[in-house]
C-alpha cells in the first residue's frame, strides 16, 4: 500500500524506503509482503545494503526458517555484506532450533572472513549451551570469549553459566560462578539471585535454598514472584506429602507483604 502511494506521488523509492517498509511487514508478521518488496527492489536495480540483509535475515531467523535465513546469509556473505550483527542474526537461527554445531560453523566463517564475533555472539552460544545443563560446553564458550580483547562479557553471561550449573544439578559450580561474577565486578541481579535459589533447590538443599532468598532480599534487589516461587517450591518437594508447610506459608505471607502476587501460572504449580 505504501510503495504504491509512493510510486503514485510520482516518487521513486530507494534502499532505504524498501528496508523501511520490509521492517513495517516484518512488525505486522508478513514474511509474504517482506518477499515482495525483496523483488520489487531488485527489479528496480537496487542492491540489497547490510542494513537489508540484517533485516531479511533476521525476520527469518526469528520465524524459524532456517533454510531461508540462510540462503540469505549466504548471498550476503557472496557479496561481502556481512557484519556481526548479520552473523548473530544467522547464528540466532541454527540456535533457535538446537543446531549449535552449525552456528559454530558459521562463527568461524565470519572469523575468516575477518568479522569478530562480539560479546552477543558469544553469550548467545553460552546460553545455547546453559539451556541443555551442558556446564562443559557452556564454560569452553566462556573461557574462549575472556581471551578476545574486543568482548567484554556482561552479567547475562555469568548468569548462562549460573543456569547451566543449576539445571546439570551443580550447586557448588553455581556458587563458583556468582563468586567469579562478583569478584569480576559484576552487580548479581534478580535473575542472578533466583538461579542460586533454583540451584540448591533443585538438590533438595532447602536450607540454602531459603538463606538464597533471603541475601536477595538483604541485597537491596527486589525479589520477583519466581524467586519467592523457587523457595516454596524447594520445601514442598522435600516433604512427603509435596504440600507446603508452615515455612512455605510463611515465605508466601512474606511474599505478599513485599507487595509481589503470585500468578496463575505459579499459582498452579504451587
Amino acid at each position: 500500500v505504501w510503495l504504491g502511494h509512493i510510486l503514485a506521488a510520482g516518487l521513486q523509492p530507494d534502499q532505504v524506503s524498501y528496508n523501511t517498509l520490509m521492517k513495517a511487514e516484518i512488525a505486522c508478521g508478513r514474511l509474504a509482503g517482506l518477499q515482495e518488496h525483496l523483488s520489487a527492489m531488485q527489479l528496480q536495480g537496487l542492491k540489497p545494503t547490510v542494513l537489508t540483509y540484517g533485516t531479511v535475515v533476521s525476520a527469518y531467523a526469528d520465524a524459524g526458517d532456517v533454510d531461508a535465513a540462510q540462503s540469505w546469509y549466504d548471498k550476503a556473505l557472496k557479496e561481502k555484506k556481512v557484519n556481526v550483527n548479520l552473523l548473530s542474526s544467522m547464528m540466532k537461527a541454527y540456535v533457535k532450533v538446537g543446531n549449535l554445531k552449525a552456528a559454530e560453523r558459521c562463527m568461524q566463517e565470519a572469523q575468516e572472513e575477518g568479522i569478530e564475533p562480539n560479546h552477543v555472539v558469544y553469550t548467545s552460544m553460552i546460553n545455547a549451551y546453559a539451556q541443555r545443563g551442558d556446564v562443559e560446553s557452556a564454560g569452553a564458550w566462556f573461557r574462549l570469549a575472556k581471551q578476545q580483547r574486543q568482548v567484554r562479557l556482561n552479567l547475562w553471561s555469568y548468569n548462562a553459566m549460573i543456569k547451566a550449573c543449576a539445571k546439570a544439578g551443580d550447586s557448588q559450580r553455581a556458587q563458583a560462578w556468582f563468586d567469579m561474577a562478583l569478584s569480576d565486578g559484576q552487580r548479581p541481579d534478580v535473575v542472578t539471585y533466583t538461579l542460586m535459589i533454583s540451584a540448591y533447590a533443585k538438590v533438595g538443599r532447602v536450607g540454602e535454598a531459603r538463606r538464597w532468598l533471603e541475601r536477595l532480599e538483604n541485597s537491596g534487589v527486589q525479589p520477583n514472584v519466581v524467586s519467592y516461587t523457587e523457595a516454596i517450591k524447594a520445601g514442598a518437594q522435600s516433604m512427603t506429602s509435596k504440600a507446603p508447610g508452615l515455612r512455605e506459608y510463611q515465605l508466601f505471607s512474606r511474599m505478599l507483604e513485599q507487595g509481589i502476587w503470585p500468578t496463575v501460572a505459579r499459582s498452579r504449580e504451587n
